[in-house]
């Protein structure tokens, strides 16, 4: 199918009922037809009504409606490590509860957790720094100030061009945007 959910097919963070009407003899309802297989990537950062709605509208769309998502093959890739939906003038706990575990559907979900940190192997005491920040225990001295030591900071382009892209020449114009 191509393209992404949120600009091609209008679905939308804040959920908007009217971004899954799908007219059935639209040419949206004929892509969706022919798909096979759902990849949504960062689902872990949407509202449950988004997942919820799409769910509806691929039962609809696809005459399926006693199976999930329409029949289509679904994968989700994410963590809940990261930014959770967003929940405008609302509290912690409002906003946990509009995460995809509070879902319906999130028991038919069988779910894959990744245990190698690719991104921080080559450090694994910077890894371990982030794991003990995502699981709250935050490293602190013994005056219980959080230890920012493996946190740097710079404005040297070079530094960031070999950080980010270390196969890039350096020679070559880089510009951030």
């Amino acid at each position: 199918m191509g393209g992404v959910g949120i600009s091609r097919y209008g679905i939308g963070t804040p959920y908007r009922r009217q971004h899954y009407e799908v007219s059935l003899r639209s040419q949206r309802a004929s892509v969706l037809r022919e798909a096979t297989l759902v990849i949504w990537e960062e689902i872990t950062m949407i509202n449950k009504r988004n997942l919820e709605a799409v769910d509806v509208m691929l039962r609809r769309v696809r005459d399926k409606s006693h199976s999930p998502f329409g029949g289509l093959l679904f994968i989700g890739a994410g963590g809940f490590y990261q930014i959770p939906p967003i929940l405008e003038h609302a509290y912690r706990e409002a906003t946990v509860q509009t995460s995809i575990k509070f879902s319906k559907l999130w028991e038919i979900f069988q779910v894959f957790a990744l245990t190698v940190p690719l991104r921080q192997e080559a450090d694994p005491q910077f890894s371990q720094f982030v794991d003990e920040i995502a699981n709250g225990a935050f490293p602190s001295d013994k005056d219980g100030k959080v230890i920012l030591s493996l946190i740097t900071a710079t404005t040297d382009v070079e530094y960031w061009k070999q950080f980010v892209c270390p196969k890039l020449p350096s020679t070559e114009p880089f510009e951030f945007r």
